[in-house]
């Protein structure tokens, strides 16, 4: 059996000790984290082609045109026989 330590409140001062510990920790962690975050590698890509940004939607947005995909899908999805 380990005797009582004669200080009050020992545990209290080690558990302030650890959170102050972890705390510290965590913190260091966090801002070495958030400056590796930034950018692990530069970019060597182009932009796009303008022809690419220009483009329109083949479909037409019409509530008729949507409906008409979305049947489609449900057709294709519950009344296509599985083999």
């Amino acid at each position: 059996m380990i005797p009582p330590s004669p200080r009050k409140g020992h545990r209290t001062e080690a558990l302030k000790g650890l959170f102050l510990r972890g705390l510290s920790a965590g913190i260091l962690l966090w801002t070495v984290s958030a400056a590796w975050g930034s950018c692990p590698q530069p970019r060597h890509t182009q932009k796009a082609p303008p022809d690419v940004y220009n483009r329109t939607h083949p479909l037409d947005s019409d509530p008729e045109t949507i409906l008409a995909v979305l049947a489609q899908g449900l057709h294709d999805r519950f009344c296509r026989r599985k083999r």
